[in-house]
């Protein structure tokens, strides 16, 4: 099982994110490369909605998990995928084109969902360490071309509680103080329906 985290430090500056990385590189980690994000944020556009439903629709993309779109709304999780299964395509059930599903939300459902802001990052990076069990990515958050925050994301896939064993390294690590969200989205684990969750309850600018 994989517990996740997101950090999110707003007062990073330029010596202090290289300080972090120094930290991290003294631990002599496995680097796994570079990866980005991209966090889709819509507002409801009508004036329908039920008190206990939320005006917000999410976005995420994670370039660690290409191809693939998570949708959160309500507290609620969808994975959608721009693969085809191949025999579909055999069997003439798919001409081999696809419309994801934020192309479909900003073109054709534009009378209920706003684009509000998408938040970018890009050119991250990424560290393995604790003998495989912590994966630590690091990236530079942007809205509209300027910065606005360092994000780290932690997942630990080790024994014990995932969430104490994420809070002791982010102390042992020295990781700089900031947000750290680690809600999910219900007790069943659901590795991008809570990384998600945490991606939007961390960018909320």
């Amino acid at each position: 099982m994989v517990t996740t985290a997101v950090l999110l430090v707003e007062n990073a500056s330029p010596n202090s994110i290289t300080a972090f990385h120094d930290a991290i590189s003294n631990e002599i980690p496995n680097i796994l490369g570079r990866w980005s994000f991209e966090l889709k944020i819509f507002k409801s556009n009508t004036q329908h909605l039920q008190s206990s439903q939320s005006n917000f629709l999410y976005n995420l993309s994670l370039g660690h998990q290409p191809n693939k779109v998570v949708t959160l709304v309500n507290k609620s999780a969808i994975v959608t995928t721009s693969d085809i299964p191949k025999p579909l395509i055999d069997n003439g059930c798919s001409n081999g084109s696809v419309d994801n599903l934020d192309h479909i939300i900003q073109t054709k459902l534009q009378s209920l969902w706003l684009l509000r802001q998408t938040l970018k990052g890009e050119n991250g990076n990424s560290y393995e360490l604790m003998n495989s069990n912590l994966i630590i990515r690091t990236i530079n958050v942007f809205l509209h071309g300027t910065f606005k925050a360092f994000l780290i994301q932690l997942e630990y896939s080790g024994t014990g509680n995932g969430r104490e064993k994420i809070e002791e390294f982010t102390s042992l690590l020295n990781i700089p103080g900031g947000k750290l969200c680690t809600g999910i989205l219900n007790e069943k684990p659901d590795y991008l329906g809570d990384l998600a969750l945490q991606y939007t309850d961390a960018l909320q600018f």
